[in-house]
């Protein structure tokens, strides 16, 4: 009979689907371990839902494209082109086996009641594995600091017969304001006049100051390219955000790209925001770029230069467009190619072998900005550990912040923020993390071997572990599976977890309970189907 390992096994196995042959083994009688690893190049990425994780359950909720020039290149872990989120995962890869050069691509999120996002992302040569993570707004229930509104207005003959206006809430420190003028018609991505009886239109609002809000934040900080105010292309350049909104609009159900008149757009912004530029709070009359990003190819492109100008609710920046996209209130700088600074962790009497799993990120000084999406790390803490930041935001002070827990998204207490240093500088930081690592309980590693047999030959299984611990709430990776070996970091032993990996657009799911730092999980019964066709 087929225990409860058997369906996890087989989603293991049918990774070496169309690399092995049907053929009699010339070494019978001898052991011969299988790696199931079929690509050299795969990427992972995992989607949240800050205030509701069960939402994205199962794999219709969400819709995935993959856009961009090498789109082409880009095929799921089972080898076709039929991609989707399971529970929020997306998995894929490269058919190209030995890249000569960085494959560059976006994965494209859409879904019902959900903002529509994309995520840049690129692979080097010498990447195998590349993870990545992005939070996604739910329009009903967004996250803190993130405001949404939808409204719908009549139109006659396609046209509005007078002015429209939606706004986000103004109880909030920050809001978006669109006026849409009267006679004004819109047009699809293709040109073409949309003449539907009915226009809905979306905002979401982000804060600049609220953690969930930037994590919402479309490709990062950190953009591979961007269009500046002269028309060219930029890779070098790392924004510092004074707020953003998302705007959508819709006749019947096609998406509304351009309008026949410009709208306006207001966006309020905090009074307590730190001019860049300046060092100053910001004030009437000062000058902030606005850029616009496109959800159709995740490029960001300079639209405008907005003035601070004094509202009703407080400072804001009021611009008009012809075109709909996110809309980036953003100072910018460049990134330096050379110098870095050190960042030494200081714990005396610990070692690589009992440290501690934290999460720490390097944020704009004086804000909860990180300064780009990777630079937030889970690692291992102990005496002596150093973190070297490379292409990073010149001529801007940042400060390092560490928390309680082990995820971008489940971050725990804030144990301890530095004093404001320059990382492109060479300067040495030291962080005295003996004065709050005894404010976290200590938790272990455990090793895991996993192996499988048909007959005598082993099967060892290479793929993307995901576990559940209800600490977090929410399925999260844990790392890669490499030829049947993983580590886990930061459980409690003596306790059960449950474990799930991802092929084909399909979940597989077992429970273990966690007994040792070094395991061996060889309970599996592998299909007789499967051994049958393959050895």
């Amino acid at each position: 009979m087929k225990n409860k390992y058997t369906y996890l096994f087989s989603a293991f196995a049918l990774m070496i689907l169309g690399v092995l042959t049907q053929c009699k083994d010339p070494l019978e009688g001898f052991a011969i371990a299988v790696n199931t690893s079929v690509f050299n190049h795969e990427a992972n990425i995992q989607l949240f839902d800050p205030q509701d994780q069960t939402r994205l359950e199962g794999n219709q909720v969400l819709n995935i494209e993959i856009l961009g020039k090498d789109a082409s290149k880009v095929v799921n872990n089972a080898g076709d082109k039929k991609f989707a989120a399971q529970d929020g995962v997306v998995s894929i890869a490269l058919k190209d086996q030995n890249l000569t050069e960085p494959a560059e691509f976006v994965v494209k999120v859409s879904g019902e009641d959900y903002l529509t996002t994309t995520i840049p992302v690129t692979i080097d040569p010498e990447d195998s594995l590349v993870d990545l993570s992005s939070f996604l707004v739910n329009m009903s229930n967004p996250p803190e600091g993130v405001q949404t509104v939808s409204e719908k207005t009549s139109l006659s003959q396609g046209k509005l017969t007078t002015s429209f206006t939606v706004e986000t809430p103004t109880t909030e420190p920050s809001c978006t304001n669109v006026t849409i003028p009267a006679e004004t018609s819109f047009m699809d991505a293709d040109g073409n006049t949309l003449t539907g009886g009915q226009l809905e239109v979306q905002v979401a609002n982000f804060d600049s100051r609220t953690s969930d809000a930037i994590e919402s934040f479309p490709g990062g900080f950190a953009p591979t390219e961007v269009v500046d105010e002269n028309g060219e292309t930029q890779d070098d350049i790392s924004f510092i955000t004074a707020g953003f909104a998302s705007i959508d609009m819709y006749v019947g159900n096609k998406e509304v790209k351009e309008f026949s008149a410009p709208v306006e757009i207001t966006m309020q912004v905090n009074s307590d925001y730190v001019n860049p530029i300046t060092g100053e709070g910001l004030k009437v009359g000062d000058k902030i770029p606005v850029w616009s990003y496109s959800n159709d190819d995740g490029t960001w492109e300079y639209h405008t230069e907005g003035t601070v100008s004094q509202g009703e609710n407080g400072l804001e920046v009021i611009y008009e467009t012809t075109h709909l996209s996110w809309y980036n209130l953003d100072f910018y700088g460049t990134r330096c190619r050379t110098g870095s600074s050190t960042v030494t962790v200081n714990l005396p009497g610990v070692t690589a072998d009992d440290g501690y799993r934290l999460y720490s990120d390097i944020v704009y000084a004086g804000t909860s900005q990180p300064i780009t999406s990777w630079s937030g790390k889970t690692t291992t803490w102990y005496d002596g550990k150093t973190f070297n930041y490379y292409n990073a935001p010149s001529n801007v002070n940042v400060q390092v912040v560490v928390y309680s827990g082990t995820s971008r998204y489940r971050k725990g207490e804030l144990l301890y923020t530095s004093e404001p240093f320059n990382l492109c500088s060479g300067a040495e930081v030291s962080i005295p993390a003996s004065q709050f690592i005894s404010q976290i309980p200590k938790l272990e590693n455990v090793t895991i071997d996993y192996t499988g047999y048909c007959g005598d030959n082993i099967v060892e299984p290479s793929t993307y572990l995901y576990m559940y611990d209800p600490n977090y709430g929410y399925w999260r990776y844990v790392g890669y599976v490499y030829k049947g070996s993983i580590t886990i970091y930061g459980v409690e032993l003596n306790r059960p977890y449950k474990f799930r990996v991802y092929y084909n657009n399909r979940a597989y799911e077992h429970e273990l309970t966690l007994t040792s730092t070094y395991m061996v999980d060889d309970s599996y019964e592998i299909p007789d189907t499967f051994c049958n066709r393959f050895f």
